[in-house]
């Protein structure tokens, strides 16, 4: 109880002193003098001719701003920007103006020196808010650039060479990816590798629901599709259960069934038992699994398809995590909806699905390069945001990322009413009373957005819709292409609109439709006769998980002091009452002899259901904070891998750790084969010269009397073959350099073993946590594999790209030996 009310006393605080900042802002760019002369002040600083003031560039980007758009700028919008500045993520209202708060914040950043890159939700806005941001941002000596996904190299890093960048976070994530896989410094796309500061709309949405969301850039290969069919034909017969959550996954599901399912972890426990059960049908059916061969260590990776299968046919579902879309799965974005064609599930798992679902088979990947987007957004030294919901994540926020919350008051009170939570008990009483409420708002010109879970909800309610004769817009991932005409619409009178997901759609939702048709005098009679019937309603057909999103949903009404309603109807069918609250509602029910066309309002039970979404908030938060430390760990090995390889993309770094390599190859095969501390006898010099040849091409002359070997001599041999080799390079080849060759060597190898280690790290992860049941820590036993994963990876990739390189260097003598014997 005390740590909620310290971080309350603490914005509170922060919310005051910021407000007299703001009051001063806003004094400064009202004053006549400073207005005049404020682009040339701000072009000033930039330049370092004036002292950076940041509430002075603030003022300028007001400026600036308000001649852009035409508009004053309320208080409030430049308290957020205030608050952004300082670090802070900041909850400002649906329709405040958070667009051009981003501009101005951006703009101070830039002044100050630093580079700015603002995170949107996706594409569209990206290349819009950049469009918007020019117009503030170009009058003051500010370029601004876009990256989208189809942005080619060039235009990225033109893009990337401006003080300010607009893009989804992906992208700048992705591009980070890539810039540390670029086998020269030139192709490298952001200067540097610079992130000074970054700014993020709809920050609960990026931050929280994409924190663990890893971005990931693959090699695909072949997979043996007999054997995931055979997998596939396993699992079918196993019997699963199916659990939404658990907090001790040992202690689950019922002991009758194979496997437990969990939903919420994407996770497949398998039960003891089972193994038997799969060893009779595998004997049966003469299958390549056997309970002997199951868990041998050349066959785990069966194991893991296994549980693939499984998870393909009882936690994935068609129409809520992906749609077929051409014969191929298509991911559903959870946050939005929308399908996301260029994203394909890891580990097997998208495999695994398209043959439980009969799609077209895709080649499994490895992981040359991977990075979680919480990961990513700390190499930040400067983060700030916005969204509209984002005290309801309050706590998380503060848990994951050490970044407070502000609420912002609005520029004008808020006028929706927000009724009671109406709940019935069956989904078509509830589906029966929503279209009861449609026909009355169509009936008096009022606009409805009806917010739905899931596809298949979606679409059962547009079903129901039909049936009373209501005409509606669809939106959801069978039908985003119809996305920006539905939400531009959705204002007009008596317009009905069925969407999951609304969040970040990125567009308000104005009342009277869009201005498409360039009608001024007709879309203002159109606002009124919707002001008329009391504003956009908005209805909720089930309560989610996630408060924050029917908040983001009914945040849709009421903007910018505009009426509005909303209300949400529950069923206890819903999945988020099914388990916990029905069975006590039922009875209630029969109790007070309600019957199934009434309801209960949320009166009676809205606290219980707002402390079950608060448990889920705090198990999404608990799931954020990697308690284990695994991925902290995975995070320091990128870090420490992509410095070394920047290394090697710079001067000589890579020819002389080839070089390096080399010598300490040498040394390596005589001590392998001559070890120090052995008696003579116990040498293999034959081996060593064989493996010497092999090898490193290098050619050993070994005393005829075994006796005279001398492993000291044998190293001094090598290193003059070696060092012979080089002056022969160079006499064959006058100015040629051997450091391009040997960083596309070293870089080549080096990133091969790390594909390898990524991979093998997912795997640890997974199996690890079984190592508490011997009594030892599993951070300790992770971090110990971790470090010894990581040291021979890089070995790996010195030997081979070692070898590789004394054979390249032969290969230039012998060519040039063969060349002068023909001509000869």
């Amino acid at each position: 109880m005390l740590l909620p009310l310290i971080r309350s006393l603490l914005r509170k605080k922060t919310l005051r002193k910021l407000t007299v900042q703001a009051r001063r802002v806003r004094s400064l760019a009202d004053t006549h003098s400073f207005r005049d002369g404020s682009t040339a002040r701000f072009q000033a600083m930039r330049a370092g001719e004036a002292a950076p003031d940041a509430l002075a560039a603030l003022a300028c980007a007001v400026v600036a701003a308000e001649r852009y758009h035409g508009f004053r700028l309320h208080s409030p919008q430049i308290l957020a920007a205030l608050c952004m500045l300082e670090n802070n993520i900041v909850e400002m209202v649906t329709g405040e103006g958070k667009t051009v708060v981003a501009t101005i914040a951006a703009a101070t950043r830039a002044a100050l020196g630093e580079r700015v890159h603002v995170a949107t939700a996706n594409d569209y806005l990206a290349e819009r808010d950049a469009r918007e941001a020019a117009g503030v941002l170009t009058p003051l000596g500010l370029g601004v650039g876009s990256i989208i996904a189809d942005s080619p190299g060039d235009a990225r890093r033109a893009a990337y060479r401006m003080p300010v960048v607009y893009g989804t976070v992906q992208q700048f994530g992705f591009d980070y990816l890539r810039d540390n896989l670029a086998y020269r410094a030139e192709d490298q796309v952001s200067p540097g590798g610079e992130r000074a500061s970054l700014i993020v709309d709809e920050a609960d949405a990026v931050l929280l629901d994409e924190a663990v969301t890893p971005l990931i850039i693959s090699q695909e290969f072949d997979s043996e599709i007999d054997v995931l069919e055979g997998i596939d034909g396993l699992a079918r017969g196993l019997r699963v259960q199916v659990v939404e959550r658990t907090r001790e996954e040992g202690l689950i599901g019922d002991d009758a069934v194979d496997a437990v399912a969990i939903e919420e972890t994407k996770r497949v426990v398998m039960r003891s038992g089972a193994y038997a059960a799969l060893e009779r049908r595998a004997l049966a059916e003469g299958s390549i699994i056997s309970r002997d061969a199951l868990y041998q260590p050349g066959n785990l990776h069966l194991v893991r398809a296994l549980e693939n299968a499984i998870a393909a046919r009882s936690i994935y579902r068609v129409g809520r995590d992906y749609v077929i879309e051409d014969d191929r799965v298509v991911i559903i974005d959870p946050r939005t909806g929308r399908p996301t064609p260029d994203r394909s599930w890891s580990e097997g798992v998208h495999q695994a699905v398209e043959v439980a679902s009969g799609a077209a088979r895709s080649r499994e990947a490895g992981t040359l390069a991977r990075v979680r987007v919480m990961d990513f957004v700390g190499l930040y030294q400067r983060v700030g945001g916005m969204s509209g919901t984002a005290m309801t994540a309050a706590e998380s926020f503060e848990r994951v990322y050490g970044l407070p919350v502000v609420a912002v008051p609005t520029a004008r009170p808020v006028q929706r009413a927000d009724e009671p939570d109406r709940i019935y008990l069956g989904d078509a009483a509830r589906l029966r009373a929503v279209c009861d409420d449609v026909s009355g708002c169509i009936a008096r010109g009022q606009p409805v957005l009806l917010g739905a879970a899931s596809i298949e909800a979606s679409e059962a309610l547009s079903r129901a819709l039909s049936a009373r004769g209501i005409a509606h817009n669809l939106l959801n991932a069978n039908y985003h292409r119809e996305e920006s005409r539905i939400v531009a619409e959705a204002g007009r009178p008596a317009q009905v609109t069925v969407a999951t997901a609304m969040a970040g759609r990125g567009t308000d939702i104005l009342l009277g439709g869009s201005l498409a048709d360039g009608d001024q005098e007709a879309h203002l009679r159109r606002r009124e006769a919707v002001l008329a019937a009391g504003g956009l309603r908005v209805i909720g057909v089930g309560r989610h998980r996630s408060r924050r999103i029917d908040e983001q949903l009914r945040g849709r009404s009421g903007r910018q002091g505009d009426p509005g309603s909303s209300a949400f109807y529950l069923s206890l069918d819903d999945p988020l009452l099914a388990t916990s609250l029905a069975p006590a509602v039922r009875a209630l029910a029969r109790q007070t002899g309600l019957t199934e066309d009434q309801h209960l309002s949320s009166g009676l039970i809205g606290g219980r259901i707002r402390a079950l979404q608060a448990s889920y908030a705090r198990d999404e938060a608990d799931s954020l904070l990697d308690p284990l430390g695994f991925e902290r760990v995975s995070d320091q090995q990128r870090r420490a891998y992509y410095a070394l390889r920047g290394e090697w993309l710079t001067a000589d770094a890579a020819l002389e750790t080839l070089n390096t390599a080399t010598v300490e190859l040498i040394d390596a095969l005589i001590d392998r084969h001559c070890p120090a501390g052995h008696l003579p006898e116990h040498w293999r010099p034959q081996a060593l010269a064989s493996e010497m040849q092999s090898t490193l091409r290098i050619t050993l002359e070994l005393p005829a009397d075994p006796d005279d070997i001398d492993p000291q001599a044998l190293r001094m041999q090598a290193l003059m073959a070696l060092s012979e080799r080089l002056d022969a390079v160079a006499l064959i080849q006058p100015g040629y350099t051997l450091v391009e060759p040997a960083r596309q060597i070293l870089l080549s190898q080096a990133d091969n073993a790390w594909m390898g280690l990524n991979d093998a790290m997912e795997s640890l992860k997974r199996t690890i946590p079984f190592a508490s049941l011997s009594q030892k820590s599993p951070t300790v036993i992770f971090q110990q594999e971790a470090f010894d994963h990581f040291r021979a990876a890089l070995n790996e990739a010195h030997v081979i790209a070692a070898s590789i390189y004394c054979r390249y260097l032969a290969s230039i003598v012998e060519a040039a030996q063969a060349e002068k014997e023909e001509a000869a």
